[in-house]
């Protein structure tokens, strides 16, 4: 997926990443969403980010700068800006990839958040028991998961 810079002006919408027949944004007064195909809906739920998934290939630190440059050149909509709903997002991946390459990316970007780890022990506990996720996945889940049980 591409961060844009500037945002895309469509009416409410500021498009900020944009993926293959996607468009990601903010709406103003209502939050962040999702385009595809032409159809809009909040991303207020897990299964509305299945299409956004991709954004895992920007590494975390790169987005969160690029969610602060967004914010200060989109005024009217910072807030909602700078309140990407990651919890949901990162759920919405462990929840549903049953391979192991989007769970390894979303530890990645967990990792950049550990004062956040307790939120996912389910999650980092269902990693840790996976045969079919990778040795090195299940290591830094086991890992998270034992300092979010000691925070």
């Amino acid at each position: 997926m591409e961060l844009i810079e500037p945002a895309i002006h469509e009416h409410t919408f500021r498009w900020l990443i944009k993926g293959s027949g996607v468009l990601v944004g903010v709406q103003l007064g209502s939050g962040w969403c999702v385009r595809v195909a032409g159809d809009v809906a909040l991303l207020d739920s897990e299964r509305e980010f299945v299409p956004v998934i991709p954004l895992l290939n920007v590494a975390f630190n790169d987005f969160s700068n690029f969610l602060e440059r967004a914010s200060l050149l989109n005024p009217e909509c910072r807030e909602i800006i700078c309140n990407f709903p990651f919890e949901l997002f990162l759920k919405c991946v462990f929840h549903t990839s049953y391979s192991g390459y989007w769970p390894e990316l979303a530890l990645d970007w967990l990792e950049e958040q550990d004062n956040c780890w307790s939120k996912y022990r389910v999650e980092l506990a269902a990693i840790c028991e996976c045969k079919a996720m990778p040795q090195r996945a299940r290591q830094r889940a086991q890992r998270m998961l034992r300092a979010a049980r000691a925070s």
